[in-house]
Parts: C-alpha cells; sequence; structure tokens
C-alpha cells in the first residue's frame, strides 16, 4: 500500500500543527498543487519556511499567485506584451529564492519525478507551472527563458517529451489547473465560475499530455490539481473529483484549506491510497486544537 497526501491551494495555509501532522503520519508522498500565496511573494516564502520542516517527501507545482507580483497578474489578465516584459525582470531571483527556501521539498514544472515505494514504481508528471486555466500563457518570459516554452504548442511538446521520459508506465500527473475536456457548466470540476458562459477552464496541453501518455500504453492513475476552488463565486460547490476511463480526476482546492468547526481547527487535504494497484481517493481533514 502506498499512502499520498495531496494539499490543494494552500493562501497562507499552512502551518505548524500541518507539518507535525504529516510528520507523525504514514503518508509516503505529499504533492502540493500550488498557489501558496495570495497575494504578497513572502507569504509565500513563510509557507515555504514550514514546508522545509516536513520530513516526508513532498513535490510542489508552483500556482499562479506563486513568485508572482499584482502587476504581473494584471499583465496576464490585460495580455499586455509590454507589461508582462517590465514585471518579469526579477522572477527568476524569487522562484529560486522560493526554491531554495522549501527545499527539501521539490519544485516541479515540466519534470517527472520516478518513485519505488514498497515495490510500488511510478512517475509524477509535474505540468506547466503558473497556470492560470484558459490556457492564458502567464509568465512568458520566465517560461521561454527556462524551457523554451513560447506558446501553448511549445508546451505540449514539452509535456509529452516528459511522458516519453518516465521510466514506468504508471503515472500521476500533478498540475495547478486541472486538464481541458471534463468541464461544460460552472459547477463542473474544471468548469469556469466567474462568467455567465461558463465553460471550461482547464489547460489542453495537459489534456493533451494525458491523452498522449495513454497512446503510449502508460496508465495514468491520477491527475491531481486545483486552482478552480470548491466554493463556487456566487452560491454552490463544484465537483471535486471525477473517475473517467480508468483515470481519477482530483480537485483538492478547498479554500480556506484550515477552516473553524465545532470549535476546532480543521485541515483539508486529500488522502490517495494505492493499494493492489487499485486507487482511491478521500477528502480528510486533520484536526488542532483552536487558538484562542
Amino acid at each position: 500500500m502506498v499512502k499520498i497526501a495531496v494539499i490543494g491551494d494552500v493562501h497562507t495555509h499552512f502551518d505548524d500543527a500541518d507539518v507535525a501532522f504529516f510528520n507523525q503520519s504514514d503518508f509516503d508522498l505529499i504533492l502540493f498543487v500550488g498557489d501558496l500565496a495570495n497575494y504578497r511573494f513572502m507569504e509565500g516564502i513563510t509557507v515555504a519556511r514550514k514546508m522545509a520542516q516536513l520530513e516526508k517527501t513532498a513535490v510542489f507545482i508552483p500556482g499562479n499567485h506563486d513568485t508572482v507580483t499584482p502587476l504581473q497578474m494584471l499583465a496576464t489578465i490585460r495580455k499586455s506584451p509590454f507589461l508582462k516584459k517590465i514585471t518579469s525582470f526579477f522572477h527568476p531571483f524569487r522562484i529560486n529564492w522560493l526554491r531554495r527556501t522549501m527545499s527539501p521539498v521539490m519544485m516541479g514544472g515540466y519534470q517527472t519525478f520516478s518513485f519505488d515505494i514498497q515495490g510500488l514504481t511510478f512517475d509524477v508528471v509535474t505540468g506547466r507551472p503558473f497556470s492560470w486555466g484558459e490556457n492564458m500563457l502567464a509568465n512568458p518570459h520566465y517560461l521561454n527563458s527556462q524551457f523554451g516554452i513560447q506558446t501553448t504548442q511549445y508546451s505540449i511538446k514539452r509535456l509529452k517529451e516528459c511522458v516519453d521520459g518516465t521510466r514506468s508506465n504508471n503515472l500521476i500527473f500533478l498540475a495547478h489547473t486541472g486538464p481541458h475536456g471534463l468541464s461544460k457548466t460552472r459547477s463542473d470540476i474544471w468548469g469556469i465560475d466567474y462568467k455567465k458562459s461558463e465553460g471550461d477552464n482547464g489547460d489542453i496541453d495537459l489534456e493533451e499530455a494525458i491523452t498522449h501518455a495513454k497512446a503510449q500504453g502508460k496508465k495514468v492513475w491520477a491527475v491531481v490539481a486545483g486552482h478552480m476552488h470548491h466554493r463556487l463565486k456566487k452560491e454552490g460547490y463544484r465537483e471535486t473529483y471525477r473517475l473517467e476511463d480508468g483515470t481519477h480526476y482530483i480537485n483538492a482546492a478547498r479554500v480556506p484549506r484550515i477552516f473553524e468547526e465545532n470549535n476546532q481547527m480543521h485541515h483539508h487535504f486529500v488522502a490517495v491510497t494505492l493499494a493492489n494497484r487499485t486507487l482511491s481517493a478521500e477528502p480528510q481533514a486533520h484536526i488542532s486544537p483552536k487558538i484562542e
């Protein structure tokens, strides 16, 4: 049996109680789907310092809130090439600072991580970092300088190469935003809830990579991501789990992930269990005392 904890969009909600719980747990691997910060870079650094205290193997994929400034976000929203360029100068510095701070937690992005746990071999393929969904290529100057990614087509090619380079035929995809092709309405797993038109907020490059993996005869056990929060913009909740074509799709973005209930603090995560080559996923919460 292999146990994996998936931690959704953190948005500053990861603390000493989390570190203590996971260090004492029987989880073999922890996957963070991104968004450590809200809108301030140092918020992410604060969370990264906590993550560095984890004694479990852990992998992190940067989300659209990680290492970016409000001006960078504005540049993405307005699709302004000039603003994207002038706000990107110190981005590599911030990324490297975050990577060093969270070590030994591994930062992914167009990478594969191979594991052999209790005789079970599998690879974690990390998708495009800083994803916003709707195939907006956020932080293009960094993506181009670090990975040679200039368009979505380049990203598709790079992710397919990651799949081709995996050591195992058993894969888990770790991304910030889930794949395109699963959503039509606002309450779907990665559906758009901020437009009247609704639609699909998933990433086409991730969808193509998953399709490519299956065409190569690889088994895609699960795709874990977040970004689209469980609570919808106006009212109601979105779908958070789907099993389709033998693949488990998991949206772990319960925000806030630490919340009060019955005078106790609940810390949300998703427990993924692999036993006898069968996967199960269950939302869980560990509990800590309320701090007065």
